[in-house]
């Protein structure tokens, strides 16, 4: 049977400052907008941050979570980002 280290292992083995940044182990990513983060300008720094780790750490996969926009913007490496909104489903009545 394989050992497995714990990640908090692995987190202590970190220098101070990569631990304040970005794990470099990491392949994916998600960052969840919050409340205060709603209106171009917030969400346009949250698309470069994703950009810098994508760029900056091998990251295959990353989702920006909008709830305010019910929407998601996934970033794979291999393209462009996507965005996927949230269908409103209507209910009529006959």
């Amino acid at each position: 049977m394989r050992r497995l280290v714990a990640p908090w292992r692995r987190w202590q083995a970190l220098t101070a400052r990569t631990a304040h940044g970005f794990p470099p182990s990491a392949r994916s990513v998600r960052e969840l907008a919050s409340p205060s983060d709603e209106g171009l300008p917030r969400v346009s720094a949250l698309r470069r941050k994703m950009a810098a780790y994508s760029s900056q750490r091998q990251l295959r996969l990353g989702w920006l979570l909008l709830p305010g926009e019910r929407a998601v913007e996934i970033l794979a490496a291999s393209g462009d980002p996507q965005r996927q909104e949230q269908a409103t489903a209507s209910r009529s009545r006959a």
